[in-house]
């Protein structure tokens, strides 16, 4: 009986899966591109923006440093001891 149960449940739900997958798969529209920037929405288009302008050179003046305290973490003494 509970066999019987089990297996009616797994068709069920399989069956919900394969019949909602061409539905997915007709809703996405991956196609189109939008030209539209989700930042400056609701915004006056006349005024200018300097986000396309911008640059990576202020991620590097993090980056750089975070990563050499990062190495200096690791290249670390575990053995050291404040008994000498």
């Amino acid at each position: 009986m509970m066999t019987a149960m089990r297996f009616r449940r797994l068709a069920i739900c399989l069956l919900l899966a394969c019949l909602s997958i061409p539905a997915t798969v007709v809703r996405a529209d991956d196609d189109e591109i939008p030209d539209v920037d989700a930042r400056t929405q609701g915004y006056d288009r006349s005024v200018p923006t300097h986000m396309e302008d911008t640059g990576t050179l202020g991620a590097w003046f993090i980056f750089v440093p975070l990563a050499a305290v990062a190495m200096g973490v690791l290249l670390k003494d575990a053995k050291r001891s404040d008994e000498d």
